[in-house]
């Protein structure tokens, strides 16, 4: 009995830290948004595929927010598969990616089409760090993505660029 108590104490604080954790990267992602010098209105999404809109004179961005581990690679294989392959420990990079696993959580963002009257942009934003993002052109060869190659229509971001190409993208 005594151990069972142990048990879910550390359970319990286990899942407030991560809590507390998935809070603060809200924040952070918000504030990013939030504070961008460029024109938009932003709006939270609820019960959406997308996390954010990004309201711009011309076009309306659909922001789908993707939080992945550090030390981790995108690797692309069609228009609505990812692969998310990442290592637990800084000191394994360099090395084949010990985990890996496929991203369900934007599928139905990425396969599916927004239902809009204005002109739309769907944008990836990965949070916050990650190795690369390639994407298989054949069987054989891979590309690396950034945000100027738009694999499917849809552009590709991270948290380190996304000011710049918030830029980019509001002089189109």
């Amino acid at each position: 009995m005594k151990y069972f108590i142990i048990a879910c104490i550390v359970l319990i604080l286990f899942i407030i830290i991560r809590i507390i954790i998935k809070i603060k990267q809200d924040k952070n992602i918000f504030r990013l948004l939030k504070d961008n010098e460029t024109n938009y209105k932003l709006i939270k999404a609820k019960k959406k595929a997308y996390d954010y809109v990004l309201r711009f004179e011309d076009i309306d961005v659909y922001l789908c927010v993707l939080k992945i581990p550090k030390y981790s690679q995108i690797c692309i294989n069609s228009k609505d598969t990812w692969k998310l392959s990442y290592n637990t420990f800084k000191q394994d990079k360099g090395k084949a990616y010990s985990n890996s696993r496929y991203l369900d959580e934007i599928k139905y963002f990425l396969a599916n089409d927004i239902e809009s009257n204005k002109a739309y942009l769907k944008l990836i934003f990965v949070y916050k760090r990650y190795d690369e993002i390639v994407r298989y052109l054949n069987e054989t060869e891979l590309d690396v993505i950034d945000f100027n190659k738009s694999p499917y229509g849809y552009k590709i971001t991270s948290y380190e660029n996304f000011s710049k190409d918030l830029e980019i993208l509001s002089k189109k």
